[in-house]
């Protein structure tokens, strides 16, 4: 599929679901949407680019916020008169996505296992449907090979389940996700499950690649994606062609997020 937008998505919550058995809500949402011809006219990166579309607001959770929300700066007594995440907000980020140039790609990084799944559940709690033909996408996967086989120099494909890491002889054949690791020995599955760890935290993998760019201190949604979209403008080419092959539909996504 030709991407005509890339949004770049990034959502807070109120805990981690890995770490707690609290339900998990978004506290902070933001939406950063860039065209593809301008990404492509760009000869180097040097500045963000001068269209774009942003979406950004937090909500109360309406529970409480575990230490680890802190690091993002939002407190309780912060968001205890914000609004909640209802279908009014649903309809607005149905509509903010719909007045974009189509077909739209949304990038996130560990999209497929937090920020998809738990935007997905939000907006089926509600009964709102996005368009059928968003696609989106993983930047944790993406850099992931980028900057690998920056250091092997050669690829191959493996298909993988949404949303889960590849597990020694156990690919499924639903919902399968193409992304690429390195070659390498019979034991490539092992070895990229165990650089995962390496490029789950967004700011590390930024520190990889925008060495020269002054660091957005602030752990907030809207920095995150401001980091997301330099990152890819950096290695534009890398990402557009890698991207031909890993993407799947938002409609294929689970809709509950999983510690």
């Amino acid at each position: 599929m030709s991407i005509a937008t890339y949004v770049f998505l990034d959502l807070q919550s109120n805990c981690d679901p890995k770490k707690s058995n609290t339900k998990v809500g978004i506290t902070e949402l933001c939406m950063l949407a860039i065209k593809h011809e301008h990404i492509v006219k760009m000869k180097k990166y040097q500045e963000d680019p001068r269209v774009q579309h942003k979406l950004q607001m937090c909500f109360n959770p309406k529970s409480s916020l575990n230490e680890n929300a802190s690091e993002t700066g939002l407190t309780e007594d912060l968001l205890k008169n914000e609004a909640i995440f209802n279908k009014e907000v649903c309809e607005l980020i149905k509509a903010f996505i719909e007045d974009l140039e189509d077909p739209v790609c949304l990038v996130a990084h560990d999209g497929f296992k937090f920020h998809y799944p738990l935007l997905k559940q939000h907006l089926e709690a509600f009964s709102v449907k996005m368009q059928k033909n968003i696609v989106c996408t993983d930047s944790l996967y993406a850099f992931l090979e980028i900057l690998e086989s920056e250091k092997s120099g050669t690829t191959k494909y493996v298909k993988v389940k949404v949303g889960t890491k590849p597990k020694k002889n156990a690919i499924s054949k639903t919902k399968q996700q193409y992304i690429h690791i390195m070659k390498g020995s019979d034991n490539d599955l092992i070895k990229m499950r165990s650089k995962i760890n390496n490029y789950t935290k967004l700011s590390d993998v930024c520190n990889k690649i925008l060495t020269d760019q002054e660091e957005l201190q602030s752990n907030t949604a809207e920095n995150h994606c401001i980091m997301l979209m330099r990152m890819v403008l950096t290695k534009k080419d890398q990402f557009l062609t890698w991207l031909q092959n890993n993407q799947c539909l938002f409609s294929e996504m689970p809709n509950k997020v999983n510690g």
